[in-house]
């Protein structure tokens, strides 16, 4: 059993390995929070013998010092508002209080598992990494330690625990010379969130597990929740919604004729971004004459927002070019014909170079480029 993956809450050396392994009854599960090796042993001892759950807590109250109340055991519904399927939890460490409880720290055990045993033993974390290469298509291993704020080798452990329990694929190209390995979800995982998602009584996104990756999570979304990891308290991402999620977004407010590649809400210095963004693919159609390759597929990109009648109820319309020569044309249509929505553009090559926030975004009749958050105001 390996030590507890929480950073917070008790911590256990080798003695308390011990103990902790005796927590195990049969198929029965115990969440140990603190105790001493005395008072754990009693109440495990004393524990229910009939109680019909799969799984008991447990736990001390928050209020209660290391010499005062005993540990006691509470029924399984206590762990169920955590919203985390009973299969994905092996031990939690839990703290009551008046509000109820709260996760500290996570224990694991994979000793004697077989491959079934595995998938139903999954963590948080690898559930939340399962669940973003559903909705997501593929990441690397650097991705999803952004995402799930772990170091490289945190997440790289957890992608090859996934990858042997069969629930994601790995590939790489050939022709990689950094072989980075890109993993997604296979129909296995997809079926196992799936089924966890239902049993817990939460909505399964639509083609989960058969989408692509976005452009704008590349190009915007990962950038993005770098900058806030490396800015916690002055920036934040506060919300993304993939492209199938902004689609839906979209027909909520009868805008249903916008195809945005996603939508942000983006914090930064007491001050609220809300956003939609468009990739620009380049040239459309199988033959395009060279002289209008640099506004061939632009019309698309503001199209519905032509159409629309009225505003579209966010803060600014991001447009990424694809380069500068189609970004000026994009600023000399916006120009000759403006939008409803404030509307900034920028290039892929100036988002490789700088990060997302700074001050690459020119909104048409300003002079000079603006910071993300300056966009519209």
């Amino acid at each position: 059993m390996s030590r507890a993956s929480g950073r917070s809450g008790p911590q256990y050396g080798a003695n308390r390995e011990d103990q902790l392994s005796a927590a195990r009854f049969d198929r029965d599960i115990f969440f140990v929070l603190d105790s001493s090796a005395d008072s754990l042993n009693s109440d495990l001892q004393n524990r229910p013998q009939n109680h019909g759950l799969d799984m008991w807590v447990l736990a001390r109250p928050a209020d209660a010092s290391p010499s005062g109340l005993r540990p006691a055991l509470f029924p399984v519904t206590v762990v169920l508002n955590f919203g985390i399927p009973v299969g994905a939890i092996d031990y939690f460490l839990l703290r009551l209080s008046g509000a109820g409880c709260r996760t500290v720290g996570t224990r694991r055990d994979h000793r004697g598992m077989g491959e079934q045993g595995a998938k139903r033993r999954l963590s948080p974390r690898r559930w939340r990494i399962l669940s973003y290469l559903a909705q997501h298509g593929s990441a690397s291993t650097l991705d999803v330690a952004l995402v799930c704020a772990v170091s490289r080798l945190a997440a790289h452990r957890d992608l090859v625990w996934l990858h042997e329990a069969g629930l994601v694929r790995r590939e790489r190209s050939a022709e990689d010379r950094t072989h980075t390995w890109w993993y997604g979800v296979t129909a296995e995982g997809t079926d196992v969130l799936r089924r966890a998602l239902t049993g817990s009584g939460r909505p399964v996104p639509l083609r989960l597990g058969q989408r692509s990756s976005g452009v704008a999570d590349a190009l915007l979304f990962l950038p993005l929740v770098e900058v806030s990891r490396r800015n916690p308290g002055r920036c934040e991402l506060f919300q993304w919604l993939a492209t199938m999620e902004t689609s839906s977004w979209l027909r909520q407010h009868d805008l249903a004729q916008l195809r945005a590649d996603g939508y942000g809400v983006w914090l930064q210095d007491g001050r609220c971004l809300r956003f939609l963004v468009h990739v620009d693919r380049g040239p459309t159609g199988d033959v395009v004459a060279e002289y209008e390759r640099p506004a061939s597929g632009l019309g698309g990109l503001l199209g519905g927002y032509r159409r629309a009648d009225r505003l579209v109820p966010v803060g600014a319309v991001l447009l990424i070019a694809q380069d500068a020569e189609r970004e000026d044309r994009l600023r000399a249509d916006l120009l000759r014909r403006p939008l409803r929505n404030v509307l900034a553009t920028t290039t892929e090559q100036l988002l490789y170079r700088h990060r997302p926030d700074e001050q690459i975004w020119q909104v048409p009749g300003n002079i000079g480029r603006c910071r993300l958050i300056e966009v519209g105001s």
